[in-house]
C-alpha cells in the first residue's frame, strides 16, 4: 500500500513546497528591491556563490545556483551591466568566460547579508532552532531521494 496518497492539489506536498518557494522568492524580491539595491533573488544567489569562490564559469554557476544555462546568461548580462560582475576569458579554454566580482559586487555584500538574514528571521519566526534544523534535514533527505530517482530514470 502506498504511503503517498493523491490528495486535492492544495494539500499535495509538491504543491505546498512549490507554493512556499514561490512566496519566499516573491517576498525576498520585495525585500531586496525595497532596499533600493535592485538585486533580484537570482542575482543574490549568484553573488552568494561568487563571494564563496570567484572565477567560476557560467555552467558551474548555473549548476551551483540551480538555474538553467540560458537563464544564467541573461542574469549575468544584467549583473555585468549593473557593475556587479565582470567576465574574463578562460586562459585554458577560449570558449569559456570566468565570472569575477567587481569592487561593487564585493562591497554590496555588506548591505545584502544583513537584509537577507533579517528576511530569514522573519520567514522562520515562531520556529525553534531545532525545527529549522529538522526542516533542513527533511529537505536534504527528500533532495537525496529525488537525486536517486532521477538517476534511476536516466536523468541527472
Amino acid at each position: 500500500m502506498a504511503r503517498f496518497k493523491v490528495v486535492p492539489l492544495e494539500n499535495s506536498p509538491d504543491y505546498l513546497v512549490l507554493r512556499t518557494a514561490m512566496r519566499m522568492k516573491t517576498a525576498l524580491y520585495r525585500t531586496l528591491f525595497g532596499s533600493g539595491l535592485r538585486v533580484s533573488p537570482e542575482q543574490w544567489s549568484i553573488l552568494n556563490r561568487l563571494w564563496e569562490k570567484e572565477g567560476l564559469c557560467q555552467s558551474e554557476l548555473a549548476e551551483k545556483t540551480s538555474r538553467d544555462r540560458h537563464n544564467m546568461h541573461r542574469i549575468l548580462g544584467l549583473m555585468e551591466k549593473n557593475g556587479l560582475i565582470r567576465r574574463e576569458p578562460d586562459p585554458l579554454d577560449s570558449r569559456r568566460s570566468n565570472i569575477f566580482l567587481t569592487q561593487r559586487g564585493r562591497e554590496i555584500k555588506e548591505e545584502l547579508v544583513p537584509l537577507v538574514e533579517d528576511f530569514g528571521d522573519q520567514v522562520f519566526a515562531g520556529l525553534s532552532d531545532e525545527e529549522v534544523r529538522q526542516l533542513w534535514r527533511l529537505h536534504e533527505r527528500i533532495g537525496s531521494n529525488l537525486e536517486i530517482l532521477e538517476k534511476a530514470q536516466g536523468g541527472g
